[in-house]
């Protein structure tokens, strides 16, 4: 619109120059050099105004016959470059194919191709030298990287799973961290930080990275606090094995305010209190976790609260006195399965058959398990009702699994509760519940991690 509108006002300012130069006729008188030239002042004007545009068109020619060199090199740049960025693309596109051969071929074509580009061809040639196992020629080539000022980051952490991949992890850790002052906030370095602090033992180093965790945003904070419960008993377990056993108890109780219903938590002071002699404050602890939350390694607690005079053997009526203590226990949560077992179980070592038949059968209204049923055939092979014990057995091969504690991410069953689960060192994923496997309970039940060729992998461990 505006465009139109200015070419009209060209044309009225034009119309109106021709209109004032006929309105004022005249001539044009040239003498020179023995000529005489008589001219119209309009044709003056009109040959004046061709000549000035000719002179332009071929200055314009001019300056484009000079640019046309220019241009061809241009375009043969553009061209390299574009074949250039083609062979990074097929090099990156073998490498996550696992094809060291080509990558390393197309890496050859990029540096010809884009000899400016010292990072991505870097990049390109380290990454394939670490698929093809060259682990030396990997880290001379992102070591060069660290060199550079845009390409220090990726240098950095190339050379962190450089040293993971060969071994090293106080080697990878110090990587991480020279990263980590480069991206303060970057989630995955926070967390890369925190995982190697942790695989290197450095609890309280782990906590401050926890914090950076936290900050960055790679945790909600539900996982950060599940984290902190982990650390401080991780702490509170290494000072009680160096014979700190208070030192350990501060800690513990750190743990169990964090999270008073973290079944370990409660477990582990419960258990330090008892030995340090503060059975009043133990059993306090144990009551309030079993009425929250029954669980089973409880029970033995729970046995060497009960007072001295009720567990002396061979006195008359200890089995009663035993089973009294275990009905208290029983009373705190009465609709629980666990706590109907635990008396029956101390009911049937002191052989009193009928109490134990009935906190069984109370047990299996509530929770009928494997384990409970094989305690209860147990029992009534003792009491010499030998049918009853092979129907119970029977039940027990049908019956619901046990809940075990089990690594979250392998499936390997386990004892206890442990902060790290061994033999892989996972932090952390040991839980109370079923192993996704059941049937294979010592094998790893997710896939192994594909080697990380691109380098965009979000976590580190």
């Amino acid at each position: 619109m505006l465009r139109a509108i200015w070419f009209a006002v060209q044309l009225g300012l034009l119309f109106a120059l021709a209109v004032w130069l006929a309105e004022r006729p005249g001539a044009v008188d040239v003498h020179w050099l023995g000529y005489d030239i008589h001219a119209q002042i309009g044709f003056v004007l009109v040959t004046g105004l061709i000549l000035l545009l000719l002179l332009l068109w071929l200055h314009r020619l001019f300056l484009g016959l000079l640019g046309l060199s220019s241009y061809f090199k241009r375009r043969r740049l553009e061209k390299k470059r574009g074949k250039g960025v083609r062979a990074l693309t097929l090099g990156l596109s073998a490498l996550a194919a696992g094809d060291s051969r080509i990558a390393a071929y197309q890496v050859a074509r990029m540096r010809a191709l884009l000899p400016e580009d010292h990072g991505l061809s870097l990049l390109l040639e380290a990454q394939a030298a670490r698929l093809k196992g060259d682990h030396q020629t990997a880290r001379d080539l992102f070591e060069q990287l660290v060199a550079g000022n845009d390409t220090g980051f990726l240098g950095l952490r190339g050379l962190m799973l450089e040293a993971l991949d060969t071994g090293e992890p106080q080697q990878a850790l110090s990587y991480a961290r020279q990263a980590l002052k480069l991206h303060p906030r970057q989630p995955w370095v926070t967390q890369a930080v925190y995982r190697l602090e942790i695989r290197s033992g450095h609890w309280q180093a782990a906590e401050k990275a926890l914090t950076a965790v936290e900050k960055s945003g790679a945790l909600t904070h539900v996982q950060v606090k599940a984290e902190q419960e982990a650390l401080l008993l991780q702490q509170a377990e290494d000072l009680t094995h160096q014979n700190q056993p208070k030192k350990a108890l501060k800690l513990l109780k750190q743990a169990h305010r964090l999270a008073p219903d973290f079944i370990p938590a409660s477990l582990a002071l419960a258990a330090q209190l008892i030995e340090l002699g503060h059975k009043n404050a133990a059993r306090k602890v144990t009551e309030t976790a079993w009425t929250a939350q029954p669980h089973p390694e409880f029970v033995p607690l729970w046995d060497r609260l009960s007072p001295p005079e009720k567990k002396k053997k061979g006195e008359a009526g200890e089995g009663i006195a035993r089973l009294h203590w275990f009905e208290k226990l029983v009373a705190l949560k009465p609709d629980s399965g666990e706590g109907q077992m635990a008396a029956g179980i101390v009911a049937m070592e002191d052989r009193l058959w009928g109490e134990a038949r009935k906190y069984f059968e109370a047990a299996g209204r509530l929770a009928p398990t494997a384990l409970l049923y094989r305690l209860w055939a147990e029992m009534e092979e003792q009491a010499g009702n030998y049918e009853a014990a092979r129907a119970l057995l029977a039940k027990a091969a049908d019956a619901p699994a046990d809940k075990v504690w089990y690594c979250k991410e392998t499936g390997r069953i386990y004892d206890r509760w442990s902060a790290i689960a061994m033999p892989h060192g996972a932090f952390n994923t040991i839980e109370w519940g079923y192993p996704q496997d059941r049937s294979a309970p010592d094998k790893a039940i997710i896939l192994p991690k594909a080697p990380d060729v691109l380098m965009v992998e979000q976590e580190l461990l």
